[in-house]
């Protein structure tokens, strides 16, 4: 798990306090959730994590992407996530989260819930961007932790659209406090504020009257504007030619702020959108430069919607909806350019130890033989660590014909599968990974040998879901004739599985 995901973003000395939406925050922490829903680029993240920081509130964040759409993974994201403030939460949850035996989700959120109850101090979860989380199965997680959450654990939850959570029943019951777009908008007080503090522009009462109108106090919107204004003689002119809904004004302020910046700059920003998150050597590298670590400060420094992920800020990301518009201009400008840029970023996380940024930059390249290459050297790991969701994940992204080339990757992604319940798909990979390596045993190699046993057990368990005891036995037997002996997990499987088939198959000598 990406560490950063946890990190409490950091927020500008000039940010403008909210005081009323503060208020809003401490009266919300008394009832079962409080839910910041509103656009992007209305400064949801900024209010919550100034409010932490202002306050020194023990609080446990998580940085929600697509990726934790598991029901395993996002469980253990929030409980790792608490654990990092309180080292009491979650041992045992998450020791279960790392078997490969399967563990039902509403024992491990029960077990979860309990540990906090214990606890007895007061803990702020924060879930940014839930919007992000489609899964039913999640949903209801979080269902079942508002309903039974004990009264010292506040959720807060940060997203672009209403989840599918109970929200009337809620509302009913006085037990949610929301804020919305129409709370999170700029007053005319704010918006003076904002460009005086922040930007050292000093607009006139018309001048803000009109942006208040025009942009509704969108705070994406305003920064965009001040960006493109600061320098210019006359800004009330440049402001009286704005016009249109937000997504027409992010377009028109996006082209104008690039215009602004010098061919460096606007080369750095247009390459980088393709990275989730960045240092100055990961850009030194995709863009064959030197001096990335002083662009991203100069950047900072120039309020270009960039986010510091790390107190020692050497790690950034671009706000969610910049980088957005970013990578459409570079797709639009750059689109037969993409692959070697992404081969280059692919290549820095491998030698940085980032395997799973190395895989997905691989595919989004296209080059699968490379993503499968690095997929066969941590597999293991991801499967041992509990990593399950990556393994179905990867297995259903990449191309069946690039997959089958690794028998090492196939064994492991068809227990998923099995896992999942896909058994027609996970018994039809069985049967082609078993010819690949029929064809390979005669080379008499001992990690072909242990593959195959390893194939001969998940072929015992896919025949306990089948009913067929006598070929659990058969594929048991096979098993612990070809599994190595140092792979003691995997033998101590095989004996159970011999085990259970001989005692339902009432030979109970053998057993």
């Amino acid at each position: 798990m990406l560490l950063t995901k946890l990190h409490i973003p950091e927020v500008d000395k000039h940010s403008v306090k909210r005081i009323h939406l503060f208020e809003k925050l401490n009266e919300g922490l008394t009832r079962k959730l409080i839910l910041i829903s509103a656009a992007a680029g209305s400064g949801k993240s900024t209010l919550i994590s100034d409010r932490i920081r202002q306050n020194k509130i023990s609080a446990a964040w998580c940085s929600i992407d697509d990726r934790d759409n598991d029901p395993y993974e996002f469980l253990k994201l929030i409980i790792t996530s608490i654990h990092k403030k309180q080292d009491k939460v979650g041992n045992r949850s998450l020791e279960l989260l790392k078997s490969p035996e399967s563990v039902s989700i509403e024992y491990l959120t029960e077990l979860f819930i309990n540990d906090v109850f214990l606890l007895k101090e007061d803990v702020v979860l924060v879930l940014d961007d839930l919007h992000l989380i489609v899964n039913k199965r999640i949903i209801d997680i979080l269902s079942f932790l508002i309903e039974y959450k004990p009264n010292h654990l506040h959720l807060i939850f940060s997203t672009r659209s209403d989840p599918r959570l109970p929200l009337a029943r809620l509302r009913s019951q006085n037990k949610i406090t929301e804020i919305r777009s129409s709370d999170l908008g700029f007053s005319k007080n704010e918006i003076a504020h904002f460009f005086n503090k922040k930007f050292k522009i000093d607009l006139s009462v018309d001048d803000i009257d009109l942006l208040q109108v025009k942009t509704e106090g969108w705070i994406a919107g305003l920064q965009l504007t001040a960006l493109t204004v600061k320098d210019r003689e006359n800004v009330s002119e440049y402001i009286k030619v704005l016009a249109g809904d937000n997504r027409y004004i992010m377009d028109y302020l996006i082209e104008e702020i690039l215009m602004l910046q010098t061919e460096e700059v606007k080369d750095f920003l247009l390459k980088t959108s393709l990275l989730e998150k960045f240092c100055g050597s990961l850009c030194d590298t995709v863009l064959e430069k030197n001096n990335s670590q002083s662009l991203l400060e100069s950047l900072e420094r120039n309020n270009m919607f960039i986010v510091p992920l790390d107190n020692e800020r050497k790690w950034f990301r671009y706000h969610h909806l910049f980088a957005d518009l970013l990578k459409q201009k570079l797709i639009s400008k750059l689109p037969d350019g993409l692959k070697e840029l992404h081969l280059k970023a692919s290549f820095w996380h491998e030698q940085h130890n980032m395997d799973y940024f190395a895989i997905e930059h691989a595919l989004e390249a296209k080059d699968n033989d490379r993503a499968m290459q690095l997929l066969d050297a941590i597999v293991e790991d991801l499967w041992k660590n509990g990593q399950h969701s990556l393994i179905l994940k990867f297995g259903k992204i990449i191309p069946e014909k690039s997959i089958t080339t690794n028998t090492k990757f196939c064994i492991y992604y068809t227990w998923m599968l099995m896992r999942a319940g896909s058994i027609i798909e996970a018994e039809k990979l069985l049967k082609k990974t078993e010819q690949i390596l029929l064809k390979n045993k005669q080379d008499n190699n001992t990690n072909n040998k242990d593959l195959f046993g390893k194939l001969s057990l998940i072929y015992a368990f896919l025949y306990v879901l089948l009913g067929n005891m006598k070929m659990v036995k058969r594929y048991s037997k096979q098993a612990l004739e070809n599994l190595s002996k140092k792979n003691a997990i995997w033998n101590g499987w095989a004996y159970i599985a011999l085990g259970d088939s001989n005692f339902i198959n009432a030979d109970l000598k053998e057993s």
